[in-house]
């Protein structure tokens, strides 16, 4: 099954160290919400924060991201068509504003210290959100990479190269230098949800945990 951006209750975080099994982590805003981590082998799920933002009255979350470095999360929340940064330590959720679009956001990752999310069929821009404290400063960039695009999600590796799966295809192109053109690795649609595990980049199809294990994206796979 694959995700259709407006409807895709799982969004995927990358994660990488040697010392761990292979796994990525998945943001559930359905009826088991929470964050798990899937092992991309047997797609086995482990609870590891909850999220009581993400409320059954559709407070949906998307743009899940990791900080290993503050071993942090971060994902957007949509209430009532507004939509709000979110930071995740150990199941406490602190809201770090509001996001200055107001369009979807279905995608996004973390890179050098900033999350980036990706408003969802906007023309040409990203945002690079710079968290200090419990608030968030904002940066809303230019971007040539996919125009217009309706997104699944983005992943990044450590240099900042960064895996897009739209409707634009499967793409890549790079954080540090928005402004040069992405690489189509496939000019098919990918409404997928994808983050990095220790042996490259995985993709889910599936509106849930309990749909879909992580496979590799690619083969060979880009390494993060």
């Amino acid at each position: 099954m694959k995700f259709h951006a407006v409807a895709a209750s799982l969004s995927l975080a990358c994660f990488s160290s040697s010392s761990h099994a292979d796994f990525v982590y998945g943001l559930n805003a359905g009826g088991s919400k929470g964050i798990y981590r899937i092992d991309t082998v047997t797609g086995a799920t482990l609870l590891v924060a909850a999220t009581p933002s993400l409320t059954a009255s559709g407070a949906g979350g998307n743009g899940l991201a990791f900080d290993a470095a503050t071993n942090s999360f971060y994902y957007a929340r949509r209430s009532s068509g507004t939509n709000y940064i979110m930071r995740n330590q150990g199941g406490v959720e602190t809201t770090l504003g509001v996001v200055a679009s107001n369009a979807p956001l279905l995608s996004g990752t973390f890179h050098n210290s900033y999350y980036w999310i990706t408003p969802n069929g906007s023309s040409n821009t990203i945002l690079r959100c710079t968290p200090i404290g419990s608030t968030v400063t904002q940066s809303i960039l230019s971007t040539v990479f996919a125009p217009n695009a309706e997104f699944g999600d983005i992943a990044s590796t450590a240099s900042g190269v960064t895996y897009a799966a739209c409707s634009l295809g499967f793409r890549r192109f790079d954080l540090n230098a928005l402004g040069a053109s992405s690489v189509v690795l496939n000019p098919a649609s990918a409404m997928y949800q994808i983050g990095f595990g220790n042996t490259g980049l995985f993709a889910v199809q599936g509106a849930s945990i309990s749909q879909g294990t992580p496979r590799l994206a690619f083969s060979p796979s880009p390494q993060p």
